[in-house]
């Protein structure tokens, strides 16, 4: 299994840096970092894409799911029919979602480990037409050195982290508007608010502790994934506004005919 995922996964990307690394300018490996973890973002985009427009149709259908959760409080067997039928008839799948996170994890996982890694310490890896690049240099832009820890980088990524997050949770907030009415509704609610804060956190310590490289990978996602998420956001509305435009239309030549 192991050999599998190293072929398929891991020696891909392992690849991918030596290559970046060798084309760029003094061997920046900086440069190559963040050009390998954009590359790897768009490869993961249908995926994303699916994981994002799940969210949005998710928290659309939270006032409806909201109005049957407090119609069959005392119905269970009901209120699980009532809302696999609501998510039917609006043609959401609330798995997707978490599917679409689920098989990005393995890429992740391997990107992380190419970056924490030395560039030699998987030279078996290596195809027949590379080779580990003479020249490396770990100045990032000629300003950080991410072989060591970086305390700028490290705030860079938590700011990154909680933009995105904000981002995501201030679209949810608008979108949603609705209150918690169960304890457990506010418990979750206040779970993930304290999570805008906790991740960052995470970030930072993470990307602090174990190398700068980390700090530039992890701000590099988070800002990807902010301008992604922004970017379907404004295609999904458009399409919307376009499909109500459509309907308009419709209805006014109905009339007419009328």
């Amino acid at each position: 299994m192991g050999w599998l995922y190293n072929t398929i996964i891991y020696a891909p990307l392992y690849n991918a840096l030596i290559y970046f690394v060798a084309h760029m300018p003094a061997g920046d490996i900086g440069l190559a970092v963040v050009i390998l973890t954009i590359g790897a973002r768009l490869i993961l985009s249908p995926l994303s894409y699916k994981s994002i427009k799940s969210q949005i149709e998710m928290k659309a259908l939270a006032p409806k799911i909201q109005e049957l959760q407090a119609k069959y409080k005392d119905d269970k067997a009901r209120l699980s029919q009532e809302t696999f039928a609501l998510y039917k008839e609006h043609k959401v799948n609330p798995f997707s979602g978490c599917l679409a996170v689920l098989l990005q994890l393995p890429i992740i996982f391997a990107l992380y480990k190419v970056f924490i890694n030395d560039l030699s310490a998987s030279a078996d890896l290596l195809y027949s037409n590379l080779v580990v690049p003479a020249t490396i240099s770990y100045q990032f832009l000629g300003f950080f050195d991410i072989s060591e820890k970086s305390l700028v980088l490290a705030l860079i990524a938590g700011l990154a982290q909680f933009a995105q997050i904000r981002y995501t949770m201030g679209k949810a907030n608008t979108e949603t508007n609705v209150k918690a009415t169960t304890t457990q509704e506010v418990f979750t609610q206040a779970m993930t608010k304290q999570m805008q804060y906790v991740l960052p956190v995470i970030a930072f310590i993470f990307s602090y502790t174990i190398s700068a490289v980390i700090a530039l990978y992890w701000a590099t996602t988070a800002i990807f994934s902010l301008a992604q998420e922004f970017i379907v956001r404004q295609q999904i509305e458009k399409r919307r506004l376009r499909k109500e435009e459509i309907a308009g239309i419709r209805d006014v030549s109905a009339q007419k005919v009328q």
